[in-house]
């Protein structure tokens, strides 16, 4: 469920070993969003119809995630974009 996290790792042959565990935990299992990005999509879902609102019917699958982890579809850019945002702005 991290993903950013992993992408925020500044050592490149650490964060290919961590990607790769979370892609072998893919075959079993599947990418969810971020914490805050599925409150979002429950309370859009609730707001659109609060009397037939259920939780459980609520998508917080990521596909794009998914792909970008089997793809290794992450920039060093965006690595390093990530790995300062994580550190609220410093530079590791």
């Amino acid at each position: 469920m991290s993903v950013d996290e992993l992408v925020a790792t500044s050592n490149p042959e650490k964060r290919e070993l961590l990607v790769a565990g979370v892609q072998r935990l893919l075959t079993s299992g599947r990418c969810v969003w971020p914490p805050h990005e599925v409150t979002k999509l429950l309370v859009s879902a609730h707001r659109r119809n609060p009397q037939g609102f259920d939780w459980r019917q609520v998508d917080i699958q990521t596909a794009l995630y998914e792909r970008a982890i089997i793809r290794r579809d992450f920039t060093e850019e965006l690595c390093l974009a990530e790995s300062v945002d994580s550190l609220g702005g410093v530079q590791p």
